[in-house]
């Protein structure tokens, strides 16, 4: 129905009556006032507030009260006052009136109320993780508050206000949400930091001040401010693993934040993550199974940035190239070819090199896959190693090698380096007499004396006795040599000896201690020696042709302690000179007056107490310049002394404010150090110098200048005299000058000392005053030279030396010794003495780790002559450490060999270094030297060869392995056996079932003997012994046939038992059998499937075997695609030359669930309230299972059920065996019978005469319903074109009636009936008079309606049902609204 509105009586409406009933006569009498407590209230939503109304009218029986719209719950009054509780204030804005009548005047006043809420939540929204310099927003919202307009909201940075907003300017008066943003770019700073929103609704001074705050949201702010950098081979073998590093530097906050992604070729890596600092880095290992261009990728990600870097990578393949030599062994000034030569490589090219230990031999062309040489074989070809390498045309930094060594086999040499013709021994010493011959196979060697046999190499004590000559004989396969060789002794006459000392001149702090050695070479064991001195001995030691002493407390200051040794009845003597030094006590220069310029004066310097005087050099400096230096080497006496120096000197005016020094220097070398020692300084003070006093300044004051060049000095001056003179004092050359007021410049050329001090110097009103300038010459480092590297042994210690050489000042010398980036050692010179050009040599030793390989040591000198001069930096050719490292190697090969029988042997060692690649490897079986092919993984290298004998016995295996100058070497014995195969012998191979067959096994003689036997078949031990033969006799059955009988022979070696054994099958003849294991009786097939009849029999012969199903021949092992028609019984036959057998077996086909419409109906029609099952049958065996599910239920639909129209919808029904599954799609239609839902009247039923209305009527069935309608007859009514509505235009009294609609589908029918009245004009105007004759008595009960009334005011009603009544009744607080609600019939 259309809604409607009631018009109540209003607050306002009501007072106007009010106030116009008591404006009466009287009016006029005394003004008094009317006041409000509080005028204005702040109460919270829903709350309460007293209302305080006074008056000052001094009538007592003055009456008033409060006019409002809100609730009064209490009140109190008293004299000239009246209180009021208003409680459930849920009005925004409210001003209840006070109003008092005094002598008929009425005065009104009014309190203004506003009411508020808290709010109800502050709510910051979540950030995401940031960007370091993006702008975002924060958003804050404060719900459901009031008033607005004394809302302030503020966000907060820690303590930090960010922004805040107020909304003064808001209309409106109840509750709003409110929604703050601001913008804010984040910095580093702000990560971790907590950002909060808070509400403030301040109601004072009227109310309270409330605040409230949203969560804390921390600030998560991220930089990645470098592109990421990859780090990777450009070239990978195909197959091989390299590592691939992404690094990224200046991660924030925290280098641990970053994620990585590596790829190569589009393949995901696995990684590892390194952090320091704020640097990151991931690794990872890159390969490819295929050669190609591949791309390397990195993405780095800390929270919302990422970065990313790419690098193209080229894989390649390269084989190892082939080496070829036409014999690896072969006699002396024999032809020899060798050939090199690569398979294919991608990309194509490949570079050969054939080469040895010295160099290239022959190279190819880019194009040629092949390079040979030829050579005939010299005795220093043997042993020489050719190398096959092979490098990649188009530059890739890649080798491979191959390499074979040529053994030449030639008669004994012997020449003076191996077997001299003469030795010289002296007697008493320890020698080994030595002999030695080249050839190959190593030669035999032999020496005698007198026909007695002499051992070669054993060391053993000289006698005169071994004087004489000797004669060698060496001998191999190839020949025979022999030489003699003269051995001369020499010995001392008797009783002649050397004695020596040591240190011979020690010198020694006074007071100290020092420890002599005296030796000789007397022969007697039984030598006496002593050291006879005045000095104190506190302790000593001996040896065989030694003793040592220590002397301690040394005062003498020159002493000379005497070694004595006794040799037989001869004594002989040597003396130490041991001298003693105190270092200078104190160094004095005197101080010095006020000098007259021009006038003689002394310098006078004092060494005090030192000794000795004769090592002491005394020098007088005046600045960086030498003015007197004094020595003593001619003075007497060895205690200390004191000495006076003394230098005359006349004062110039440049020497005015000049320091004077002295140095005392004791040079005790080469038998003691050198010490320095230097004067306080004393400055030159000219007499009368402060008189007209003036400055003096030299620029630059420090100069450094490369020897040979020039520098401009500039003089300037304070004096104010206009004729001041000067100029520049120095030994160095003069060139150009100039000249201004109270400055002159002087340039200086060919600068060649190596330290000067020229002095600016000017004459103001006859005073001179002088500055210095320092000027050093340089001359930077002519060169740097790094000493050459050894190939270096893991673990050894070797000195890295470097010199730079002709460098000046050396004092300003720094030189560094570098490996790669990291510094080793440095060291400066500034104690070194002496101005002028020298070459340095800086010395480190290190001890070399397998990190160190391939590193670079280079050698940097750098003269520091800033700030006055240049950095000059010089650097050596960089010298590459090669490190190598070589553990033991490991043998290995069989202990024992068969005579005749290869056996692999080999040398493998494990942690070679730096390259596996780099072993060499020599193998020799029985003295015999091996060929061998070498093989490298990793940092393992093995050698492999093959090892062999015609004739048994032991032998010696040897293995060397050398990598750089490292050699180890391994060695095994061998046993090389003969073991002949035992013999087997079956009388009758092939026999009948039941029949006697005699077994016989035998074995011949073996080296060494001891061989066992066994008869054996697969199961057991049949017979065994340790005689010629062994007999076995049996009668066959039928189990025998393919019975496999074993002739074993043992023999044992140490731990190891050797086995041989001979086989030989029985075949047993018998005739066929069918039973279940050959020919199930029962067989199971899929439909579909290639399937045989498995029908097999057993028998020997093989029996033919034929199967036939009505009168239909099927042959067994017959592949065929089954069908539903295979399924039956088969009779199988099985014959051979021995008999036959039959059998029946049958067969069972299976095949998977179907189902179609005829089984499964694909729509099916219900009726509602009828019992209903959702069948769905399929056909499968083994026989299927269906159940069929609703669309978006879990249940199944199970059985028969009453259905309703909830049951409609969409089916999936799926029929399922073990073979498989079939669904089907079943729609269900539950159909009902129609209702009506709603039978509406528009606008109303209570139609004025000529008014228009409309009736509705809506109902649901399915199928759908057809309407019907009956209606008062009338020729205004028209119906809709689905007759769902009637229309009346211009209702008149013919349109009064009820109207009936019907609704039916082919399952029933339903109807509704709603009953129109019609009204007539003059009815109405008669309520109108009747109205007009009581609204005077309206108007005065009006105040009281209003206040007392609850009807159609607030609050809820209840509705009549329509068909017990037609009236309509208010619904809701905002008005009425008509509506008939229609019940079912």
């Amino acid at each position: 129905m259309r809604p409607q509105r009631l018009q109540h009586p209003s607050p306002g409406g009501s007072l106007a009556w009010l106030l116009l009933l008591l404006a009466l006569p009287g009016a006029a009498q005394g003004s008094f006032e009317v006041r409000v407590s509080p005028e204005a209230a702040m109460v919270e939503h829903g709350g309460s507030v007293w209302i305080n109304c006074s008056h000052t009218c001094q009538d007592p029986g003055a009456r008033g009260g409060l006019e409002t719209s809100l609730i009064k719950t209490d009140s109190k009054s008293g004299a000239g006052w009246a209180a009021f509780l208003l409680g459930g204030i849920t009005e925004w804005v409210s001003a209840p009136q006070c109003y008092f009548t005094c002598g008929g005047v009425t005065s009104v006043v009014a309190a203004n109320i506003s009411a508020y809420r808290l709010p109800e939540r502050v709510v910051l929204e979540p950030l995401p993780e940031m960007e370091l310099g993006r702008a975002y927003n924060l958003t804050c919202r404060v719900l459901n508050v009031a008033p607005v307009t004394h809302l302030t909201v503020t966000l907060r940075q820690g303590g930090r206000t960010l922004h805040t907003e107020t909304f003064q300017n808001r209309t409106g008066t109840g509750p709003d949400n409110v929604t703050v943003t601001h913008e804010i770019t984040p910095q580093r700073r702000d990560h971790g930091q907590e950002i909060t929103c808070h509400a403030a609704l301040d109601l004072t001074p009227h109310g309270p001040h409330f605040e409230n705050s949203s969560s804390a949201v921390e600030l998560k702010v991220y930089d990645l401010p470098e592109e990421p950098q990859l780090q990777t081979s450009r070239y990978i073998e195909v197959g091989t693993r390299a590592t691939a590093r992404c690094g990224v530097a200046g991660v924030f906050p925290a280098a641990g934040e970053a994620r990585f992604t590596l790829s190569f070729g589009g393949e995901s890596l696995n990684l590892t993550v390194t952090t320091s600092g704020d640097m990151a880095a991931a690794e990872g290992k890159v390969w490819s199974p295929t050669p190609g261009q591949r791309e390397l990728n990195c993405t780095v990600t800390v929270g919302p940035v990422s970065r990313a870097a790419g690098r193209s990578v080229l894989v390649y393949s390269l084989p190892e190239p082939v080496l070829e030599v036409t014999e690896s062994r072969i006699l002396v000034n024999s032809s020899v070819t060798v050939t090199c030569h690569s398979p294919e490589a991608d990309p194509q090219g490949v570079l050969l090199q054939l080469r040895d230990a010295k160099g290239v031999l022959v190279s190819s062309a880019p194009a040629q896959p092949r390079v040979q040489l030829q050579l005939m074989a010299s005795e220093e070809d043997d042993g020489r190693e050719f190398t096959c390498e092979a490098r990649p045309g188009s530059g890739i930094p890649a080798v491979k090698r191959t390499s074979a060594r040529l053994t030449v086999l030639y008669g004994p040499r012997m020449d003076d380096s191996g077997c001299p013709r003469e030795w010289i021994w002296k007697e008493g010493t320890e020698q080994s007499f030595s002999c030695l011959a080249r050839g190959n196979p190593a030669p035999a060697m032999e020496c005698t004396r007198d026909g007695v046999s002499v051992s070669i190499g054993v060391q053993r004590q000289v006698s005169r006795e071994d004087a004489g000559t000797y004669h060698c004989n060496a001998s191999n396969a190839h020949g025979w040599v022999s030489r003699d060789v003269t051995v001369q002794v020499e010995w001392a006459a008797q009783g002649s000896f050397e004695v020596s000392v040591s240190p011979e001149a020690p010198m020694v702090e006074h007071g100290g201690s020092v420890w002599i050695n005296c030796s000789h070479t007397c022969q007697d064991p039984g030598a006496r020696s002593s050291l006879e001195t005045s000095l104190t001995k506190t302790d000593s030691k001996r040896g065989a042709g030694w003793a040592a002493f220590l002397l301690v407390g040394i005062t003498e200051w020159v002493s000379a302690p005497q070694c004595y040794f006794t040799c037989g009845a001869d004594t002989k003597v040597a003396a130490a000179n041991i001298s003693s030094y105190r270092l200078p006590e104190r160094v004095v220069l005197e101080p010095l007056p006020e000098m007259e310029l021009g006038r003689a004066y002394n310098l006078t310097c004092r060494v005090l107490n030192v000794a000795p005087v004769t090592r002491l050099t005394v020098t007088l400096r005046r600045g960086g310049r030498t003015l007197h230096m004094e020595t003593f080497q001619n003075r007497t006496g060895t205690g200390p002394g004191n000495v006076t120096v003394t230098h005359e000197i006349t004062p110039r005016r440049w020497d005015h404010g000049q320091e004077i020094t002295c140095h005392a220097a004791l040079d005790l070398r080469p038998h003691g150090p050198h010490f320095e020692n230097s004067s306080s300084a004393v400055e030159l003070q000219e007499a009368g110098a402060a008189e007209q006093s003036f400055n003096v300044s030299v620029w630059p004051e420090d100069s450094v200048v490369e020897h040979g060049g020039s520098v401009w000095l500039n003089c300037s001056h304070t004096c104010r005299d206009p004729g001041a003179r000067g100029g520049l004092e120095t030994s160095l050359t003069k060139a150009k000058n100039k000249r201004g007021p109270g400055w002159m410049a002087q340039e200086l050329v060919g600068i060649r000392e190596w330290v000067s001090a020229p002095q600016c110097y000017f004459n103001c009103y006859g005073n001179v005053t002088c500055a210095v300038a320092h000027v050093t010459t340089y001359r930077p480092p002519e060169r740097v030279v790094l000493e050459p590297l050894p190939e270096m042994e893991l673990g050894q210690a070797y000195n890295l030396t470097c010199w730079v050489l002709n460098v000046a000042p050396v004092t300003h010398l720094t030189v560094t010794l570098r490996q790669g980036g990291r510094t080793l050692h440095t060291e400066t010179f500034q104690n070194r003495t002496g101005t002028g050009p020298d070459n340095v040599t800086v010395t480190h030793e290190i001890t070399p780790q397998r990190r160190d390989h391939g590193q670079e040591i280079t050698c940097h000198a750098a003269l520091d002559l800033t700030p006055h001069g240049q950095l000059f930096q010089n650097s050596s050719p960089a010298v590459e450490l090669r490190v190598f490292d070589l553990p033991e190697p490991q043998l290995q090969t069989s202990l024992y060999i068969e005579v005749g029988t290869r056996a692999p042997a080999r040398c493998g060692v494990a942690g070679v270094f730096p390259a596996a690649g780099e072993a060499r490897f020599t193998l020799s079986f029985g003295g015999e030297s091996l060929n061998l092919t070498v093989t490298t993984s990793g940092d393992m290298a093995a050698a492999e060869g093959e090892v062999w004998s015609p004739s048994p016995g032991q032998h010696q295996l040897s293995c060397t392995v050398t990598v750089g100058p490292v050699s180890r070497s391994a060695g095994q014995s061998v046993l090389v056996y003969s073991f002949p195969q035992p013999v087997l012998e079956i009388d009758q191979p092939q026999a009948l079932v039941n029949r006697n067959v005699r077994i016989t096994c035998s074995a011949p003689a073996s080296q060494p003997p001891g061989t066992t036997l066994q008869l054996r078949d697969s199961k057991r031990t049949l017979v065994s012994g340790s005689q010629p033969h062994l007999q076995l006799t049996l009668t066959t059955r039928k189990g025998d046939n393919g019975r496999q009988f074993t002739c074993e022979g043992n023999l044992t070696l140490g731990s190891r038992t050797l086995v041989k054994n001979t086989s030989a099958q029985l075949i047993v003849l018998y005739q066929p059998t069918l039973d279940e294991s050959g020919c199930p009786s029962h067989q199971t097939w899929l439909e579909g499937t290639p399937q045989q009849l498995a029908c097999e029999a057993d028998g020997n012969p093989t029996p033919e075997v034929s199967c036939s199903k009505d009168s239909q021949g099927h042959g067994p092992g017959a592949v065929q695609n089954v069908t539903r028609g295979h399924a039956g019984v088969y009779r199988c036959s099985a014959a051979n030359a021995h008999g036959t057998a039959g059998r029946n077996v049958t067969i069972h086909v299976e095949y998977k669930p179907t189902m179609d419409e005829s089984s499964c109906p694909s729509t099916q029609v219900w009726l509602e309230g009828t019992l209903h099952t959702l069948a769905c049958e399929a056909d499968g065996i083994p026989v299927p299972r269906v159940p069929c599910t609703k669309e978006g239920a879990a249940d199944e639909f199970g059985g028969e059920r009453n259905v309703s129209r909830n049951d409609s919808g969409t089916y999936h029904c799926t029929a399922t065996n073990r073979l498989g599954s079939m669904k089907r799609r079943v729609t269900v239609r539950v159909e009902y019978r129609p209702i009506v839902l709603l039978l509406a009247v528009s606008p109303s039923d209570t139609v004025p005469r000529g008014a228009n209305f409309n009736i509705s009527c809506r109902a649901e069935g399915s199928p759908a319903p057809a309407y019907r309608w009956t209606v008062p007859p009338a020729p205004n009514i028209h119906s809709s074109a689905d007759n769902s509505t009637v229309s009346v235009a211009g209702a008149d009294r013919h349109n009064r009636g009820v109207y009936v609609c019907r609704v039916s589908n082919a399952h029933g029918q339903h109807l509704g009936q709603v009953r129109i009245q019609v009204t007539d004009h003059r009815l109405i105007i008669a309520a109108l008079i009747a109205g007009a004759a009581v609204l005077l008595l309206g108007g005065t009960a009006g105040l009281v309606y209003y206040l007392k009334s609850t009807a159609c005011k607030k609050g809820e009603y209840n509705v009549q049902d329509a068909e017990s009544s037609a009236k309509a009744t208010c619904l809701g607080r905002d008005g009425a609204v008509y509506g008939i609600q229609l019940t079912q019939t």
